[in-house]
């Protein structure tokens, strides 16, 4: 119920519960006992009660509701906020059967409604200032003119208007201590940009900027995009790395008001410049142009702080023909070596000179701000972030860093519940609230689940019954007594060892038949079992297969190390020279004593790999829709093609949703993607009427991953509309009924959590098949989000499904257990994985073609998952 002001406050923690639904302790104690409601797993059968909040409304099973999605270009489909709205008004989202449970999120209530109006002003300096810090300090030098104010650097808000004889502001200061000399006068220019209702989405800008204060005032310190404490920053000497904790937060309009999004984060902080780290790849260098290959290709794409304001930065380019003592034109047009400059700006003397310049290329926002050129930063002043291919396989450092990367329900809680505290009990974060009006309730926001049963899934002969008593959504023991569901032999194949290895690949071999034939798999004898030299690698492999020719149906290397560049030159010879699948395969794991004896192991999931390769089908599950298509799309950045991404389509050409269609195109910008994406339907749409005696599918879904907030309205706008046009000039030439398109946008990359709570403050996660399609979704989406995985070690975070354009007709719950049905046909894993099998094709055919190919693979291979 409202208040007299119309807010709405937070649930009671103690409400009755409704009919049918369950306490955390009784699920969690039938979920280990077994005895779970266990519901018809077919998309059509929905028969536990809808759930009965306030405010929803149950749509009858079996009532035609129609398409609930608005994909057009009309302007009609804003909100009043002018958010565009993707879910028709008459639509309801929420989805019915499943067992429901209580859980916890990681959300606040935050749902006072303004009574004010914003006056938003942008602010200019002058001498140009890039430091975000100083900016605010300088503002904050002019407050008794300004009055209250909000202000991130670029755009300030008031609650009153600024008169016109206070926009032009000026203010003394010194950049640092250090500085000799008299302070620097500064002009702060104001600027009036227009004013901002309480229905605006821009208020939430405002929100949030007023959030990012208080993180400051709590002693964290913006780094990037994201706030951090630099005082608990947890030191790794040896590794000369440290682990700063932060936090994410975001503020949104969500289906039961505005709510507060709070996250744990790390970064990761390398104290070696990134100088030294040039240095260091000098001395394994025979000239300078070989330099300049291997810097180029270990440091650009890598993201950098700078020491002396603490931004971030991507590394877009090196250039060896600009140094430190190079000039550049300043500002105000006087040339300035770029020494010079950090020492009279920042007061940074002793600069190597010999050093080349890093090159980033501005943001949106920095182009917003003016930047036009190229950014130039000196190394010897730049740490780099994150880790490095070397750091990651350093299963030591590894360890110690997954205690505090990979946060378990508990820990993570805790962390939560330490930041809470201090936004809680800080009195200036409490006045600044209060300033602005807002209230902020810190008890977490409790949201309504449902767990869908698992899946039975299909293994071993065709005409066996299904397996359905596996835990942990992992059937890998359960596939060992059963085998493939449609076998292919291995055989005209080869096996290429290093020399140094040689002693133990026999053992291999025995291992790799042995592991095959439990799961119903022939291996044949490989054709010949050759030794290579490591440092004439790829020559051998390619004189080998010249000789052999078309004898070859598949390769085996074993690899010396995981080496990404010498995986990626097999898979390239292997792919685009011979047309030939290749597995490889690390000799550490046949001759360390550690991994001998998982060997059994690790064979299995080899061949079950390669088994996959070759066209057959692993496992699967039941798709009672008849005539349907799923696609899956992603993008990878190319690594060799400037400026170019790959675009991978996979699709489905088959009933049981087992045999797939891949294809790939490469773009450079979103109007060439639209058009490839387009093509690569109509090809996939000719692959499934080969497969299918002419037939073309009766509803097509493409799930598309890849999406970035702000490009949800050009896929609306120009890719949707492109599709339909290709699928109904395609349906009209076969004279068959147009097909029925859904597209849903699938992000995994998300800060959402949900915790299951086991006994005073001890969590959980949720289990596999676990559904939220309330509270914190978007009131103008058709959005859920879906756990499909199971997770061994930290928090299991759900996947987002946006589903912004659907014809199919089918009832929420019918969307959402089609999601999770393809969520178990990936054959790299043997249990459930966190997006559609087709969306996780996608990634690694378009991950592979961007490291490695950069080239379209052999139309031979496109029926195929040679990419696995």
């Amino acid at each position: 119920m409202a208040d007299s002001r119309g807010n709405i406050p937070p649930p009671s923690q103690g409400r009755a519960r409704a009919r049918g639904r369950i306490t955390s302790a009784e699920f969690l104690e039938q979920l280990e006992r077994g005895t779970l409601q266990n519901l018809s797993s077919d998309a059509a059968s929905t028969t536990a009660e809808p759930p009965s909040e306030a405010g929803s409304v149950s749509v009858a099973s079996g009532s035609d509701v129609g398409p609930p999605i608005i994909a057009h270009g009309a302007r009609d489909d804003l909100d009043a906020r002018g958010l565009r709205v993707t879910l028709k008004p008459e639509f309801n989202k929420v989805g019915e059967g499943g067992e429901v449970f209580p859980a916890l999120t990681n959300y606040f209530y935050m749902n006072k409604t303004p009574n004010f109006t914003l006056y938003q002003y942008r602010v200019d300096f002058s001498p140009e200032e890039d430091s975000t810090v100083f900016k605010k300090l300088l503002v904050r030098s002019q407050e008794q003119y300004i009055g209250s104010y909000i202000f991130d650097g670029h755009m300030l808000y008031t609650t009153r208007p600024i008169p016109n004889e206070m926009r032009d502001l000026k203010a003394y200061s010194k950049r640092n201590e250090e500085e000799d000399g008299e302070p620097v006068s500064f002009s702060i220019l104001i600027k009036p940009v227009g004013t901002v209702l309480p229905t605006s989405p821009t208020f939430l800008q405002f929100y949030n900027m007023v959030m990012r204060k208080c993180m400051t005032l709590v002693g964290m310190e913006e780094l990037g995009r994201h706030f951090y404490d630099r005082h608990a920053a947890i030191k790794f000497k040896d590794d000369r790395l440290e682990l700063w904790p932060g936090i994410i937060s975001a503020i949104r309009n969500h289906d039961v008001g505005t709510l507060l999004c709070v996250e744990v984060t790390h970064k990761v902080l390398r104290m070696s410049d990134v100088w030294e780290l040039i240095s260091v790849m000098k001395t394994k260098c025979r000239n300078p142009e070989e330099l300049e290959k291997i810097c180029k290709k270990e440091l650009i794409g890598t993201i950098v702080m700078t020491h002396y304001n603490r931004r971030t930065y991507k590394i877009d380019d090196i250039d060896f023909t600009v140094t430190p003592t190079s000039a550049f034109r300043h500002q105000d047009g006087v040339m300035t070596r770029y020494i010079d400059y950090y020492l009279k700006r920042y007061n940074i003397q002793n600069i190597p000179e010999t050093q080349p310049m890093l090159v980033s290329i501005p943001k949106k926002k920095d182009v917003n701000k003016g930047v036009t050129g190229n950014i130039y930063l000196i190394p010897s002043l730049c740490n780099p972030t994150g880790l490095t291919d070397d750091m990651r396989k350093n299963f030591t450092l590894m360890r110690k860093l997954s205690n505090h990367l990979h946060m378990g329900p508990d820990s993570r809680k805790t962390k939560l519940d330490e930041f809470i505290g201090k936004i809680k009990n800080t009195q200036s974060v409490k006045d600044e609230f209060q300033k602005w009006d807002i209230d902020f309730y810190p008890e977490y926001v409790s949201v309504e689940c449902r767990k869908y049963p698992s899946e039975p899934v299909f293994m071993g002969p065709v005409g066996s019954s299904p397996i359905s008593g596996y835990t942990n959504a992992d059937w890998s023991r359960q596939l060992k007594g059963r085998g493939m569901l449609l076998a292919q032999e291995l055989k005209n194949w080869i096996v290429f060892v290093p020399d140094r290895d040689s002693a133990d690949i026999d053992q291999l071999v025995k291992q790799l038949k042995m592991a095959a034939t439990s799961i119903n798999v022939n291996v044949v004898q490989p054709l010949a079992i050759i030794q290579y030299n490591h440092t004439r690698m790829l020559s051998r492999i390619r004189d080998e297969l010249n000789r052999r020719g078309e004898d070859i149906k598949f390769v085996f290397v074993v690899l010396t190390n995981n080496n990404v560049h010498n995986y990626a030159d097999i898979k390239k010879l292997c792919i685009l020279d011979f047309a030939v699948g290749c597995q490889c395969f690390l000799a550490k794991n046949m001759n360390s004593p550690k991994a001998k004896a998982k060997l059994s192991s690790i064979c299995t999931k080899v061949m079950i790999q390669i088994n996959a390769k070759l066209g057959g089908v692993p496992w699967g599950v039941k798709i009672p829709v008849k005539r349907l298509m799923i696609l899956g799309f992603d993008v990878y950045h190319c690594s060799e093609r400037k400026n170019q991404s790959a675009g991978a389509l996979v699709s489905t050409t088959d009933q049981a949703l087992t045999k797939y269609y891949s294809t790939v195109t490469f773009h450079q910008d979103k109007s060439e993607l639209a058009k490839n994406l387009t093509g690569g339907v109509r090809e996939s749409l000719e692959a499934f009427r080969i497969e299918n005696d002419g037939a073309l599918p009766d509803r097509i879904f493409l799930y598309r991953d890849g999406v970035g907030e702000g490009q949800i309205n050009y896929v609306l706008d120009i890719e949707i509309p492109q599709i339909r046009l290709a699928i109904e000039t395609l349906y009209k030439t076969s004279c068959q009924e147009k097909a029925r398109l859904s597209v849903i946008i699938v992000t995994k990359k998300i800060n959402s959590r949900v915790l299951l709570e086991r006994g005073r403050q001890l969590y959980d996660n949720v289990p596999p098949g676990t559904v939220v399609d309330n509270t914190f979704t978007l009131p103008e989406r058709y959005d859920f989000f879906l756990v499909s995985q199971s997770v061994n070690q930290g928090t299991v975070s759900p996947t987002n499904y946006n589903v912004v354009c659907d014809d199919s007709g089918f009832r929420p719950e019918q969307m959402q257990k089609l999601s999770f049905k393809l969520c178990h046909n990936y054959y790299n894993w043997c249990g459930t994985v966190a997006v559609p099998a087709p969306c996780q094709y996608a990634h690694k055919l378009a991950y592979l073609t961007g490291i490695a190919l950069n080239e379209k693979a052999p139309l031979s291979l496109a029926t195929t998952l040679w990419y696995l």
